[in-house]
């Protein structure tokens, strides 16, 4: 998809997790890459792609003796869903409980382990 970031989701159930992020969710485009082996479990890369899905990395560096070294690095998942009630009631109706942060944002754990963050607006 143009303009788009791909997403890998490294899941031991494929088929539940493609119906959960397309049905539940609404992301357009999720598809296996391949069959992995991560800490000797067999388990399969999804791709997820779609304009709803923001990824967003934070980097800290230090800077020594001129050359900035990263120290640490994390990253979120940002969905901005088209309609953020409809989603709320799937999420609730598949048993997810959806969290709200000391910032206002809220956010839910998927199926993977995987924590998301719910934007209220559409993305630009």
């Amino acid at each position: 998809m143009l303009g788009v970031t791909p997403v890998g989701i490294y899941t031991d159930s494929p088929i539940e997790s493609r119906r959960f992020y397309m049905q539940t969710l609404g992301l357009e485009q999720v598809y296996p890459v391949g069959e992995k082996n991560r800490n000797a479990a067999e388990g399969t890369v999804l791709k997820l792609e779609s304009p709803q899905l923001e990824v967003m990395t934070v980097q800290t560096k230090l800077v020594k003796h001129g050359n900035p070294v990263t120290i640490s690095e994390n990253s979120r998942l940002i969905l901005h869903p088209n309609d953020a009630e409809k989603l709320f009631e799937k999420l609730v109706n598949n048993g997810i409980e959806i969290a709200i942060g000391t910032s206002g944002l809220y956010s839910f754990t998927d199926l993977n382990g995987i924590v998301w963050e719910i934007s209220k607006s559409t993305k630009h």
